[in-house]
């Protein structure tokens, strides 16, 4: 676990303030980082490539100036506002990212350290740096293109797709409860679709640092969670949960998907409900949940998506198509 106090102490000490810059940069389109819509490197494991990003960052040398002179602010698209911050879009050091901006709190320094205990953890949405300015906490992430909600509705997919959509969103779970923490605010717009189709975990923000024993709980001290999304017993302070309310929280994401279409399969159905039994004694682990839907894909002989037969366009579907693809040749891998 990352020391806290060393976080809290360089967020107070991070930067002097300085004068706002008046003039702000136009941001260029994003593009995909090897110049080639269909590179095979990239597609084979998301992670690669996230770990490449990483590294480019760690052997940056900073040169002595303020990290807000490396900000630029895209003005020209609206912020995401959120209930602990809000998020811009822009670049750092010349490099796009998200901007979340957020005051400084005990909040903050939380998701820093989370963010932080989760930077070489594959499926999740990596901080490039963090710093303070006029009072504020400036967090800088990696930019995604959009969130599930936005790239379930562009199209209408297949219910094997959806079915490795929902394994893939049950893999970032898996990696986040593996370095032990728990979401708790586990909703279709904190899945981000990435530039390069990977599927990427974000908003750390009401997450919890689980004990060492899986079978020990905790105790609601404050409601946190979203309405349609939320476990039963983060709704009640004083109650106990553990790390299943995230379980709860991907059935009813996977539930919601698929009221969208005719029909759901029998056996998804039969999963949901048993993701979203009230009585958590009663509910899937993440771990039986996701070998249900990896073992499910492999035991119907799933025909995976041949990204050969796929061609990229300029237009709005393409990093739909981009991640169609990814998604597909990834768990093609497992």
């Amino acid at each position: 676990m990352v020391d806290r106090q060393e976080i809290s102490s360089e967020i107070s000490d991070a930067t002097k303030t300085i004068e706002p810059k008046t003039k702000k940069k136009k941001i260029a389109p994003m593009k995909h980082k090897c110049s080639k819509l269909n590179c095979n490197a990239c597609f084979t494991h998301n992670w690669q490539l996230d770990q490449h990003e990483i590294q480019i960052h760690k052997d940056f040398n900073w040169p002595s100036k303020n990290k807000i002179d490396y900000l630029d602010i895209d003005e020209s698209i609206d912020p995401i506002e959120g209930g602990q911050g809000n998020v811009y879009f822009g670049a750092y050091n010349q490099r796009h990212c998200a901007i979340k901006i957020l005051p400084k709190s005990e909040d903050a320094c939380h998701e820093i350290e989370v963010l932080l205990s989760v930077q070489d953890v594959m499926w999740q949405l990596k901080m490039y740096d963090y710093f303070t300015h006029e009072g504020n906490v400036y967090i800088i992430l990696e930019r995604c293109a959009m969130d599930l909600s936005d790239f379930l509705v562009i199209q209408k997919y297949s219910c094997n797709f959806r079915l490795q959509l929902y394994l893939c969103i049950t893999k970032c779970v898996v990696e986040l409860h593996n370095v032990g923490i728990a979401h708790r605010d586990l909703k279709e717009e904190n899945f981000l679709v990435s530039y390069n189709g990977g599927i990427k975990l974000a908003d750390y923000g009401h997450s919890i640092f689980l004990p060492a024993d899986r079978r020990c709980t905790l105790t609601v001290n404050s409601i946190v969670g979203t309405d349609g999304c939320q476990a039963p017993e983060l709704k009640t302070i004083g109650g106990e949960y553990n790390g299943k309310v995230d379980v709860f929280s991907i059935g009813k994401i996977i539930e919601a998907t698929e009221e969208a279409y005719e029909k759901m399969d029998n056996d998804l159905h039969f999963i949901v409900a048993k993701a979203t039994e009230s009585d958590p004694t009663e509910r899937l682990s993440i771990d039986e949940l996701n070998l249900w839907l990896l073992n499910n894909l492999k035991a119907n002989s799933y025909n995976f998506i041949d990204r050969s037969s796929l061609k990229c366009g300029t237009n709005t579907n393409n990093t739909a198509t981009t991640a169609i693809t990814n998604i597909a040749g990834g768990i093609k891998n497992e």
